[in-house]
């Protein structure tokens, strides 16, 4: 029974959605909106760098970091 109720609650508190017009990274400030880019295809982790020389961050679909967004692995530079 305690099984079935676990099962019941996993999928009662997965409400999270990607949101379509934006892309999330986590930085030393925080967790940054970005403009949603295109990372191609593939299943590789989707990666951004923010400024020329700076650090390069994954990318996620949602603004709680638990949707990685996949492609082809190449970096999105965004300057």
């Amino acid at each position: 029974m305690a099984i079935i109720f676990a099962i019941g609650l996993m999928f009662a508190t997965s409400n999270i959605e990607a949101d379509p017009n934006n892309d999330y990274v986590l930085t030393s400030e925080g967790v940054v909106t970005i403009q949603e880019i295109d990372c191609g295809l593939g299943d590789n982790q989707c990666r951004a760098q923010l400024e020329e020389g700076g650090p390069v961050y994954d990318v996620f679909d949602d603004p709680s970091l638990t949707m990685p967004k996949e492609g082809s692995g190449s970096i999105t530079r965004l300057y």
